[in-house]
């Protein structure tokens, strides 16, 4: 009997030192998690890979939100974007629009030159 009450005892400390654990986790915000799902397409922090989808990060937040405004509601087209927008609430929006305009652009890339060891070829 003691040693029941022992392993009971044991297991709600062990159980009550996890949910502590969990109630110090850090909490990821909702603007955050839906810009993960934007990175399929604009890259790695609103970065954009490729020429076929913008960089987001770092453009005005008015922009982003009328953009994402205009895709829901039809008045830009796109094949992609026009479903995505439909999807986000006006608290999604603003969230999102908050969340990218703060984000550093994407630098410049040096120029490219024939340069080698000092000469050109």
């Amino acid at each position: 009997m003691k040693q029941t009450k022992l392993i009971l005892i044991g297991s709600a400390l062990l159980a009550s030192s996890t949910f502590i654990n969990l109630a110090h986790a850090t909490v990821i915000d909702r603007a955050t998690i839906l810009a993960n799902t934007c990175a399929g397409c604009h890259g790695p922090n609103g970065i954009s890979n490729g020429p076929l989808t913008p960089s987001i990060a770092g453009l005005p937040k008015n922009y982003i939100s009328e953009s994402m405004y205009d895709f829901a509601t039809g008045k830009r087209p796109s094949t992609v974007m026009q479903r995505i927008a439909k999807g986000y609430t006006d608290a999604d929006i603003k969230a999102l629009s908050d969340y990218f305009s703060k984000l550093p652009k994407k630098a410049t890339e040096p120029k490219k030159t024939n340069n080698h060891h000092g000469h050109n070829h």
